[in-house]
């Protein structure tokens, strides 16, 4: 309440010096030159007002068509099996959705990579959960796929020694505008479903992209 009445009050307060000055001035001006002047006045909080409204209306669609990704991580101690599961909280879906710079940390030999793929499917659809395939290798060129039961194992093992697990990845994918989107997902034993802001690294539209292909 005190900051509403302060900021009222300081809102009087410069009102009251505006007017003060726009009455000193206008005091020294002839007629054509006081309209003219309010002619300007009115035009520039017009522009003003057009592009704050330009600019809510761009944000608001921005967000409503991102795609907003969780990758979850469930365990089923029942049936000593893990899932990995892409899941879209966003209002539109993401298109080709790549994992790159994927890391896991848990009782492994030193040097292994790791690799995530979606399952044969390259659009994840609004409010739908797609399985992600887990593979991992010594390097690029030599890798199996990780089985759900392997890798329960290898978590299991971790948490039975009381140890600590995390699943970081970077997923790139574009929205339906075509714009391409970077976003680091996983999950920590700790702190639980890692998921950040997604920031854009490309704002070409689908139209511009392949324009600039042909081109």
């Amino acid at each position: 309440m005190r900051k509403r009445l302060r900021v009222y009050a300081l809102g009087f307060v410069g009102a009251g010096i505006l007017l003060i000055v726009i009455y000193l001035i206008f005091c020294r001006l002839e007629p054509v030159e006081i309209i003219l002047t309010l002619t300007a006045v009115i035009i520039y909080v017009y522009t003003y007002e057009t592009y704050e409204l330009r600019r809510a209306t761009v944000d608001h669609t921005e967000i409503y068509t991102r795609p907003v990704l969780i990758l979850r991580m469930d365990l089923d101690n029942r049936d000593q099996k893990v899932f990995l599961r892409l899941h879209n909280h966003g209002h539109s879906p993401a298109y080709n959705v790549e994992f790159k710079e994927t890391e896991l940390n848990m009782e492994m030999p030193e040097g292994y990579q790791w690799k995530l793929k979606l399952e044969d499917v390259d659009v994840v659809p609004p409010e739908k959960e797609i399985l992600v395939s887990l593979a991992s290798g010594p390097d690029e060129s030599i890798y199996e796929w990780v089985t759900s039961e392997q890798l329960f194992s290898r978590i299991n093992s971790t948490r039975v020694r009381h140890g600590r697990y995390s699943f970081k990845t970077i997923a790139v994918y574009e929205d339906i505008l075509g714009h391409t989107w970077k976003s680091e997902l996983g999950f920590n034993s700790t702190f639980g479903i890692i998921a950040k802001k997604p920031d854009a690294i490309e704002r070409k539209t689908r139209a511009q992209k392949k324009g600039g292909e042909t081109d």
